[in-house]
């Protein structure tokens, strides 16, 4: 195997250590394994080399954010290919044989990204467009959630292909490393947990790269998991990073003009989904169309912020 796994890790240790468990049982080895750790005070430095010998831990004694961790990590990488991923993953098989095989038969590939789904295997999204106007007017005329909705179909029918998509989900990543290290890795200073998959997918295209999915090969993703642990108010510390990397990716990529029409059409697309999640909300008394509520409500807030 040419791949080392590089997880980002802040105080998950049980979940970690059953994603590595699964990677072990189809024969991924613990000499391909480096844990970048955010200064976990869980005793992960204790139990994860205990248990898993061979894996590297790196405590890198305070938390550098997703970015930070993996720009760190990446200097102790010596295969030709490198997997960021998340620690709340199961692994379903061994993916890596066949990305490396895709590597080597295509050119001018920047980041592959594979099928994510619930621990109940159903569809989850693994992918996406760029921010910017097309995406939000997608979002405002429903053609994401259409697009989505035939996706999950297709998925269920098993009916899949390769295919090219602008941004690989952070959750799972996989590079040729010295296209990584060649980028300078990760954009740490604008982006802490949300954001920099995308900022990384947008620079790889901007230099030439394609990114694919392959939706063959699934991972389990509990999704949230690892941005929702150790803080006072999970919730408020997850909306808060996506509205501040939201704002840095569209100030760092975009025109002033360009920007201002993308946050007139955001607003009026928030303000849309809060009517619509208030009266599901409302009926329903779902909790999660509440969050998406105060998602939207959060996002409202930091643009005003901006624009100030």
């Amino acid at each position: 195997m040419e791949t080392t796994l590089i997880f980002v890790s802040y105080n998950n240790y049980l979940i970690l250590k059953e994603c590595l468990e699964s990677a072990m049982k189809y024969g991924i080895l613990s000499k391909n394994i480096i844990v970048a750790d955010n200064g976990s005070t869980d005793k992960s430095e204790e139990l994860i080399p205990e248990q898993f010998p061979g894996v590297k831990f790196l405590n890198l004694g305070s938390n550098f954010g997703y970015g930070g961790a993996v720009n760190r990590a990446i200097k102790e990488v010596n295969t030709k290919f490198v997997c960021v991923l998340n620690t709340d993953m199961v692994f379903l098989s061994n993916p890596f044989p066949y990305i490396e095989l895709f590597f080597y038969d295509n050119k001018n590939v920047g980041v592959v990204g594979i099928q994510q789904v619930y621990p109940n295997i159903s569809w989850q999204s693994s992918y996406g467009n760029f921010v910017g106007i097309k995406q939000i007017l997608f979002d405002l005329l429903y053609i994401t959630f259409l697009k989505r909705f035939i996706t999950k179909q297709l998925f269920c029918f098993n009916w899949t292909f390769v295919k090219k998509v602008e941004y690989i989900d952070g959750a799972f990543m996989v590079f040729e490393t010295q296209t990584l290290v060649s980028l300078n890795g990760f954009d740490e200073e604008n982006f802490f947990f949300y954001y920099e998959d995308t900022d990384i997918a947008y620079r790889l295209k901007q230099d030439g790269y394609n990114n694919y999915f392959i939706p063959e090969l699934n991972i389990i993703h509990y999704r949230g998991y690892s941005s929702t642990q150790n803080f006072s108010d999970p919730s408020e510390f997850s909306l808060n990073q996506f509205s501040i990397g939201l704002i840095n990716y569209l100030n760092k990529h975009y025109s002033l003009l360009y920007k201002r029409c993308y946050i007139f059409l955001l607003k009026v697309h928030c303000k849309k989904q809060l009517l619509f999640s208030f009266l599901l909300g409302f009926l329903l008394g779902k909790e999660k169309i509440l969050f998406k509520q105060k998602r939207y409500e959060t996002i409202l807030e930091y643009v005003d912020k901006m624009n100030k």
